[in-house]
Order: structure tokens, then C-alpha cells, then sequence
């Protein structure tokens, strides 16, 4: 998940005591419960139901759009909020990625899922709901069940742990793995590294590895 990005037009003293207003009424806790993956989480039309009513009451209109755009070999939507009472504006942008692979889900299930996780953290930027872009609901299909016979669910540090003790079983160190990650996924830290990241990292390290990172006499691999 990227940035939230933000943009305000024409705004008036009216317009902003609304929107503290606004922001003051919607409360959306995370009250569901991915029993899956194990965490909470708060649904887009859980957002939506609270939102809409306060906004009319309010004298302002909510819409969203979104699209889909390529960054680099990777497709993304990107989703906009735009809250306005006809004469002031704030827009706020924000992008989820496709996954590369989804158990149970086809290709427009995969964007539907993009599309849905966009708007709800472009949602979360507009009205200061508590979302972020490191919370766990970006990280998850909200509505996947536990596939038959599904292995338990690793965190990203222990996957990250893993990759680096096997690393060095091949000849390898903690810091070739930090350079694959800033290679890959343009990250400088272990802790910004995504669940889907780290699951690519296991996936691809070994390959990585080799092509990556300089051959060292020390090294066996």
C-alpha cells in the first residue's frame, strides 16, 4: 500500500468546521473478525454506512473513483475521495497493488480487492478513521476463508529471520539479504518490508542470491 496523498481547493471557514465536524462523527472501530489470519479489521461499507448519513447531514457530498494505472511492471489502482459542499474541496489519492497471486480468486477478483483496500485507506486519509498504510487490513483479503488443510500463518519477521539463517547456511549474511530487499522492493529497513513482500523473499531468495549479489570466495552457494 502507498501513501495517502491529499489535496484541499478553495477551502472556507465554513467548510473546514464541517469537515472537523464530519471527522468528529465517524468513529468506525475494527469490530470484524478474520478468524483466518486472526486480527480485527473494519470493512469498506462499515466506513461508508457511518460516513454517508453524517456527510449528508452536513451539507457535504462524498464520491469516490478510482483506476487502474502501471507502475513499472506492476498494476495498481488508484482510488480518490473527494468530500465538497459545491464551492470548497479536499481530495485525497490513495494506491493498492494487485496481488501477483490469489488462492480462489480470478483476475477481476484481484482488482476488486485492490480496488477495495484503495478506497478504504483513501477513506481512512479523508476522515482520520485510525487506518494506516502499515495496518494489517491491507496486508489480507478481508473476506478469504482458511483453504482445507491450510498451513498457519507466518509474520513477516519470522519469514525474514528464516530467509537470513538460511542464507547463511548457503554462504551468505544478514546484510546480502538487506540488499536483496533494497534491490527488490525498494526498502532500506527489514520492518517496512509487506507480508506479500516477505512471502516474495522467501519465494525468491535463493534465486536472488545468485543473480544479485557478487560471488565472494567464501561463498559456497
Amino acid at each position: 500500500m502507498e501513501n495517502v496523498k491529499t489535496i484541499v481547493e478553495n477551502l472556507t471557514p465554513e467548510f473546514v468546521q464541517n469537515v472537523i465536524a464530519l471527522q468528529k462523527k465517524v468513529y468506525v472501530g475494527k469490530n470484524r473478525n478474520n478468524t483466518f489470519a486472526d486480527f480485527k479489521y473494519r470493512s469498506l461499507d462499515d466506513i461508508f454506512q457511518k460516513t454517508k448519513p453524517a456527510a449528508a447531514e452536513l451539507g457535504l457530498l462524498l464520491f469516490m473513483t478510482d483506476e487502474v494505472v502501471v507502475r513499472g511492471n506492476r498494476f495498481y489502482v488508484e482510488a480518490t475521495a473527494v468530500l465538497t459542499d459545491g464551492k470548497s474541496t479536499i481530495r485525497t489519492t490513495a494506491y493498492a497493488r494487485e496481488a501477483e497471486h490469489k488462492t480462489k480468486s480470478d483476475d477481476a477478483q484481484v482488482t476488486g480487492m485492490a480496488s477495495t483496500y484503495a478506497r478504504k485507506y483513501c477513506l481512512d486519509g479523508l476522515l482520520q478513521t485510525g487506518g494506516s498504510v502499515s495496518d494489517i487490513d491491507s496486508l489480507n483479503n478481508e473476506e478469504e476463508e482458511a483453504p482445507v488443510e491450510a498451513e498457519p500463518v507466518k509474520s513477516k519477521n519470522q519469514i525474514i529471520k528464516e530467509v537470513v539463517k538460511e542464507a547463511e547456511k548457503k554462504g551468505y549474511t544478514a546484510d546480502d539479504v538487506k540488499v536483496l530487499i533494497e534491490i527488490h522492493f525498494n526498502k532500506y529497513s527489514s520492518k517496512d518490508v509487506t507480508q506479500e513482500e516477505a512471502y516474495l523473499l522467501e519465494k525468491n531468495f535463493v534465486e536472488w542470491l545468485k543473480n544479485d549479489i557478487p560471488a565472494k570466495d567464501n561463498k559456497t552457494a
